[in-house]
């Protein structure tokens, strides 16, 4: 979230879960805009270029007292496509944090392909911030939070 809203990150990169509305290994944003849940879940150091590593050692910034989270920041879809060279995720390097082994792990995942969502990334004024509950934590593992 936090590489997304600091311009670090442009787009989104998505196998498709097993949940999602249009069948397994498919992906589309529900809702535009939507909000960036600030999680780090399945997020490991090793899957992140060494500059964006780092900041796993810190808790999410806003997380607040470790039951609540602060949703500051929303995203706009401007294209979603399926990516199924590894040549052409290489080409687009530059716009994500994620280590060449994560992308191939995740592109080689069950069959060869990624879902990339282009995005559009606002800050929220201060009174549209949403704050959330962080009690349920199974449902944090799902796309989209409603």
């Amino acid at each position: 979230c936090d590489a997304l809203a600091h311009g670090h990150q442009q787009i989104l990169l998505r196998k498709g879960g097993i949940h999602e509305p249009d069948g397994a290994g498919r992906f589309k944003p529900r809702a535009q805009p939507f909000g960036l849940f600030p999680t780090r879940l399945h997020q490991r150091a090793e899957d992140l270029k060494d500059a964006h590593a780092r900041q796993l050692a810190q808790p999410p910034p806003h997380w607040g007292d470790g039951t609540t989270a602060a949703i500051r920041h929303v995203a706009t879809a401007l294209a979603v496509f399926q990516c199924t060279s590894l040549d052409e995720l290489g080409a687009l390097d530059d716009l994500h944090i994620y280590s060449r082994r994560a992308i191939v792990e995740r592109f080689n995942f069950r069959r060869p392909a990624l879902w990339l969502i282009a995005l559009r990334v606002f800050d929220l004024a201060e009174g549209d911030v949403r704050i959330w509950s962080l009690e349920d934590r199974d449902r944090l593992c799902s796309s989209w939070l409603e």
